[in-house]
């Protein structure tokens, strides 16, 4: 297994799921900016160095184990980071009622201001 390889894979799948979160609405466009950055600089670290004298094809497979427990902390990384956009999106909605509701209450708390100045005349 070539290690290239795999990382442009993970590229690959990360840039779907990205794509995925974003355009169901569980990722904010920052979030998703960042997540797509992170792809593209993972498919530069696979092709830029492929021909290099260091990069030995034998060595190939002691790095499967960190391969794996990488793209498994990345996929972690990656449903946490759509955890916290989705609790920032219920964030601000709850802030937007909370300030209609304080609007409201003012509003009512004039009118009821203004029949008690209508019960005292």
């Amino acid at each position: 297994m070539n290690i290239s390889v795999a990382f442009i894979g993970m590229s690959i799948a990360i840039l779907m799921f990205d794509f995925l979160a974003f355009s169901k609405k569980k990722m904010s466009a920052s979030i998703s900016l960042v997540w797509f950055a992170f792809a593209v600089m993972l498919i530069l670290f696979a092709v830029i160095p492929m021909g290099q004298p260091w990069r030995k094809p034998g060595m190939s497979a002691l790095y499967i184990p960190n391969l794996i427990f990488f793209g498994f902390s990345v996929f972690g990384l990656f449903l946490a980071t759509i955890a916290i956009s989705v609790l920032q999106t219920r964030n601000r909605e709850l802030a937007m009622q909370v300030s209609l509701l304080n609007q409201e209450n003012e509003h009512i708390l004039q009118r009821l201001e203004a029949l008690e100045k209508v019960d005292e005349e």
